[in-house]
């Protein structure tokens, strides 16, 4: 095993802390990550993406903390940590970050999934509905986002209702609609 002195030369300390992630080598790439004197936003984003797959969303909420001006991808992998978690804590921490960003960023599309998919885990149902309802481009993962969220939150005849919007579904909306059919099959089994 290589010591710290002789990771710091290697010219590839941020390609080697990426891969050491990729394979799993969470260890090896916190010590090359803590070892770094310039840490680039995509070290972070590694090592964030790596937390997140060994689910350890509290340190990707801690890296994300250090970062002073994260990008679009910093903020989605902070998005499905929090969403891992699912806590009032969470929630609100995602509120705070929400109120320092221009909304016209987080209506789009790529920032809006995943932050419908954190609401709606978080247990935020008003929330994540009226995001969906603003946003004017409203995609296939925003649908499914919601539908999942409306499963979750044992709202299948909202999720039901809005697969019935979807001009062209794909397998996992198909999937999601079955999903909520059962629930719902479930529930009336359940009262009689």
């Amino acid at each position: 095993m290589e010591n710290v002195e002789d990771l710091r030369h290697i010219g590839c300390h941020e390609g080697i802390g990426i891969n050491k992630v990729q394979c799993g080598d969470m260890n090896r790439a916190q010590l090359l990550f803590d070892t770094s004197t310039k840490k680039t936003l995509p070290m972070y984003g590694a090592m964030m993406k790596g937390y997140i797959k060994n689910n350890l969303p509290k340190k990707v909420i801690d890296l994300f903390n250090e970062i002073k001006d994260p990008d679009r991808v910093i903020i989605i992998l902070l998005f499905n940590a929090c969403a891992q978690l699912g806590t009032t804590e969470e929630l609100n921490l995602i509120k705070r970050i929400l109120s320092n960003i221009p909304e016209s960023l987080f209506l789009e599309p790529t920032l809006s999934s995943p932050l419908i998919h954190v609401f709606m885990k978080c247990g935020d149902v008003t929330s994540a509905k009226s995001l969906f309802d603003r946003s004017t481009k409203k995609t296939i993962s925003m649908y499914g986002a919601m539908m999942k969220g409306f499963i979750i939150n044992n709202s299948s005849k909202q999720a039901i209702d809005l697969f019935n919007e979807i001009k062209d579904p794909n397998e996992i909306i198909i999937t999601l609609f079955f999903n909520a059919c059962a629930q719902l099959g479930t529930e009336k089994e359940l009262l009689l």
